[in-house]
């Protein structure tokens, strides 16, 4: 323990200490051990405790350097240095190395079960899921495995795409002991990785039937997986039965607002909304929420999660300017040109920029939030709200072909976000499951998409696809070259916001569980007027694009493409 002199003193310390690590009073210890590791400076524990306090409060960063600390006062403590490794692949610090690390750590001590769960549970962290599954199904092979180690093998091999052997572990568990029922929690966590929404829902409910006290703890999943088959209202009773039981699992109350948003409940999902994770919402030092008069202050209004989410919130700009504060919009680069023509009055800084000088923030989600007394309910729907320059538009036009034909851009994939699941990935295709669409004759197809997914031109082998994204440098430029054409048919990503935004007619393609703002079972969508949505079946979007694919064969037949609604002079320019 602390070297002192003042025995009195070293006892007091460790009675606060204590108490806070009973009380999970993570920033008392942080707060407490900070003057003391500078007067200690060779108090190996007490680094480490300061690093399991910053690791809990979620200052991962900081707590690699503590345990480090540690650890070069103490080398030969095998849990500080898991704990050390874990944190550096979780703050994305050297991870190779961290990896090669804990799997020689595994492999050294793969007889010892305890010890083999805790480097697992550390593994885990890492982004390398099919390497970590394996080791852990050769330890499983190798030597005898208790419940923990093989509940989490399960888990690890459901997220590596092994489903089959992962709920085949899953149900020799729960087979063994009733006790194992509690397994039914991972399973179904693991299930909606997958998108395996009904077989979650099947398994809860069973659960509950044959162990009804495990009912709480499995409410979160259970409401997740009713909001993902598209039935949120039912989830909401769940999720507020959920709550009742576990008041600070905030993470259940922004699940909550997911569902009510699902279900059109605005003015409550947005309250709720307010609980969003900390890994998608950085702290705020002055955040408003529309509580207080902001005329004469400057307000700065950050980007959060995507672009599309961007692009969707910027229509409540024009309503923030009423109420007298100056305006800072933080944006990210491939926005910035774009975003000016929502308002001439408010000012563009890059996201992430430093030392921005303003009096207040709100995230661009939280708007409606703070513009719940000006707007209550309503969604500010009315398009065109961004406006591509005129100069831009007629420039882009060079780069596209006039035959006379239809013009339809196309976009086939989104952005790839492991963090949300595989199941996440069904809100892309490939250029070749595009090919239904892709094989109608009279029209002049218009490349969109943007990123690595781009590269399928190259292997392409059937139609004509116009390619000008090399000539397309941020969202000004893709802005001005859907002004030039009559119909985008895009997956739920921000070209597909972006033709909204601008009033062209788009038919957005979207997953069974799509998201909360394309609600249930509607074709259109109350935040673009302009945009039609096919809905897929469970799993691949094929479906949806051959719904797409005989629709726009009917529609070119009855030449309703052009019609007076859906026009070119749909999109107002900027001059």
């Amino acid at each position: 323990m602390i070297t002192s002199n003042n025995k009195k003193f070293q006892k007091k310390l460790e009675k606060t200490l204590k108490k806070a690590v009973q009380e999970s009073n993570f920033q008392k210890i942080i707060t407490e051990l900070g003057p003391i590791l500078t007067q200690t400076p060779k108090w190996a524990e007490g680094y480490a405790l300061l690093g399991m306090a910053l690791h809990k409060s979620g200052a991962v960063r900081d707590a690699c350097s503590a345990y480090q600390r540690a650890l070069e006062l103490q080398s030969d403590n095998l849990e500080w240095q898991i704990i050390w490794l874990q944190c550096r692949l979780e703050a994305r610090q050297n991870e190779i190395d961290a990896l090669e690390k804990l799997l020689a750590l595994f492999s050294l001590h793969a007889h010892d079960d305890a010890l083999s769960l805790k480097i697992s549970d550390a593994l885990i962290r890492s982004k390398a899921s099919k390497i970590v599954a394996a080791a852990m199904k050769w330890r499983y092979n190798k030597y005898p495995c208790s419940d923990l180690f093989c509940a989490l093998l399960a888990m690890e091999l459901i997220k590596a795409g092994d489903i089959t052997t992962g709920c085949t572990i899953y149900g020799d568990l729960i087979s063994r002991s009733s006790d194992n029922l509690v397994y039914s929690l991972p399973l179904c966590c693991s299930l909606m990785n997958i998108g395996a929404f009904q077989a979650c829902v099947d398994i809860v409910e069973a659960t509950i039937k044959a162990k009804p006290a495990l009912r709480p703890c499995l409410l979160n999943e259970y409401g997740n997986a009713l909001t993902a088959l598209n039935r949120s209202r039912e989830a909401q009773p769940i999720f507020e039965e959920f709550f009742r039981n576990f008041p600070k699992n905030y993470n259940s109350h922004f699940n909550y607002a997911l569902s009510l948003l699902k279900d059109g409940k605005y003015r409550e999902g947005w309250k709720y909304a307010e609980y969003m994770p900390e890994e998608f919402r950085p702290p705020e030092r002055h955040p408003w929420r529309g509580k207080s008069s902001i005329s004469g202050k400057t307000l700065l209004i950050t980007h959060e999660q995507g672009l599309g989410d961007t692009l969707m919130f910027l229509r409540y700009v024009p309503f923030v300017e009423k109420t007298g504060a100056h305006i800072v919009l933080a944006l990210p680069p491939p926005l910035m040109r774009l975003g000016q023509s929502v308002s001439p009055h408010v000012t563009i800084v890059e996201h992430g920029t430093n030392n921005i000088k303003y009096d207040v923030s709100c995230p661009f989600p939280s708007l409606p939030l703070a513009l719940d007394d000006q707007l209550g309910n309503n969604i500010p729907a009315r398009v065109p709200y961004l406006y591509p320059c005129r100069e831009h538009i007629e420039r882009m036009a060079q780069f596209i072909p006039n035959t006379g034909a239809i013009r339809v851009g196309i976009v086939w994939a989104g952005e790839a976000r492991p963090r949300f699941g595989l199941h996440y990935r069904n809100r892309s295709a490939t250029l070749k499951s595009f090919a239904p669409i892709l094989q109608l004759e009279g029209i002049d197809f218009i490349n969109l998409q943007f990123g690595k997914s781009r590269e399928e031109l190259a292997t392409w082998e059937g139609c004509t696809i116009h390619d000008p994204m090399k000539h397309v440098s941020d969202m000004e430029d893709t802005a001005a070259l859907i002004a030039n054409l009559d119909l985008v048919i895009s997956v739920d990503t921000s070209v597909a916001h972006l033709a909204g935004a601008i009033g062209k007619p788009v038919w957005m393609i979207t997953r069974s569980d799509c998201d909360w703002r394309w609600m249930e079972k509607r074709e259109d969508s109350p935040w673009y007027p302009t945009m039609r949505i096919f809905r897929s079946t469970p799993g691949p979007l094929d479906h949806a694009i051959g719904v797409v694919a005989e629709e726009l064969h009917k529609q070119i037949s009855n030449s309703s493409l052009l019609s007076s609604d859906n026009s070119l002079s749909t999109t107002q320019v900027q001059a």
